[in-house]
Formats: structure tokens, C-alpha cells, sequence
């Protein structure tokens, strides 16, 4: 399935903020984190965010879809792709932002 996100790209050291477009092919079982670990591995190796799912640190993966809190293991990606939506993903708004989606 197609799937399309908008995530907010933050460079600490220059202070510069950017919505990026990107477009993936991911299969209908992805998650968010999936779909970013696409992203990661076949668009944009400069992509940053955390993970320790599946590791039992759970927590590790939250950040903001649309300016809601989510767990990006725990967000569904088929009925949002097959709707059309273009989600906004960003880091957490409560801490400061290391880069990209990784807060302090």
C-alpha cells in the first residue's frame, strides 16, 4: 500500500525546522514505526527518531500524529493510507527537540 507522511525535520545545531513529504510503499500489516523505518532505510538515512519496541521499554517510541500523543508502534497505517490522509508526524511537544523526532 501507498502510504504518505509529512514529518517535522529539526536541526538542533542550526535551529532550521522543515515539513518534509514522503511517500513509501509499505505493507497493509505497517505500523507508524514501520512506515518510518521505511522511510530510514530506503528514502532518508538521516532520519531520526527512537525505538526500543518489542525490547520492553516501552514509551520509548511517542511522539505526535496530527498534535496527538501516539505510541508510533500502536498507530495502524492501512485505514489512514486508504483514506487518503496525509498524517503530520512530529516530536513530542512537552521536551526539547534533540533532532527530528528524538526529544531530550
Amino acid at each position: 500500500m501507498d502510504v504518505a507522511l509529512k514529518i517535522w525535520r529539526f536541526d538542533s545545531t542550526s535551529g532550521e525546522r522543515a515539513l518534509k513529504e514522503y511517500e513509501v510503499d509499505a505493507p497493509e500489516w505497517a505500523c507508524l514505526l514501520d512506515v518510518l523505518d521505511i522511510v530510514k532505510d530506503k528514502h532518508d538515512g538521516s532520519l531520526a527518531y527512537r525505538k526500543s519496541c518489542r525490547m520492553m521499554i516501552c514509551g520509548s517510541c511517542g511522539m505526535r500524529m496530527d498534535g496527538a500523543a501516539v505510541l508510533a508502534c500502536k498507530v495502524r497505517m492501512y485505514d489512514i493510507a486508504q483514506s487518503g490522509h496525509v498524517p503530520t508526524i512530529s516530536a513530542m511537544g512537552n521536551l526539547p527537540v534533540v533532532r527530528d523526532l528524538v526529544v531530550d
